[in-house]
């Protein structure tokens, strides 16, 4: 094999950063489970306070402000609370995939990044050959 030029060298130590790089961007963007966990309880929050909304306003309770007022039915709500549950369990249980996927695709971005400078390196240096005078 022959050895790196400086150019090769480089390349290859451009390509190890932007690998720092994507495992640091992979790491602090993947989907974890607390992740997931911290929406569905901040969903079931706002659906809580939407249900107690409904039940003043049923009761005949006058809302403090218009942020406590709804135009839902407690029917809706419910529902709407099971659908957030639902939806909490599937986002679980598609999380092994969503992250395979994620990491996937941020590989992908890096590998074609590599390769990418590697032949517009090459095409560069393609070019400059052609305009040196030849040799006598």
């Amino acid at each position: 094999m022959e050895r790196l030029n400086g150019w090769q060298r480089l390349w290859v130590m451009v390509s190890f950063l932007l690998g720092v790089g994507t495992v640091i961007v992979v790491f602090n963007t993947i989907e974890t489970e607390s992740h997931l966990t911290t929406w569905y309880k901040a969903d079931q929050v706002i659906q809580e306070m939407e249900m107690e909304n409904v039940k003043n306003r049923d009761a005949g309770i006058k809302p403090r402000s218009t942020y406590q007022q709804s135009s839902q039915t407690l029917a809706q709500v419910e529902k709407r609370i099971k659908d957030i549950d639902q939806r909490h369990i599937q986002d679980l249980k598609d999380l092994p995939a969503k992250q395979f996927m994620h990491v996937a695709i941020w590989a992908g971005v890096w590998l074609g990044t590599c390769i990418s400078l590697y032949v517009m390196g090459w095409l560069i240096g393609w070019v400059i050959r052609g305009f040196r005078p030849k040799a006598a």
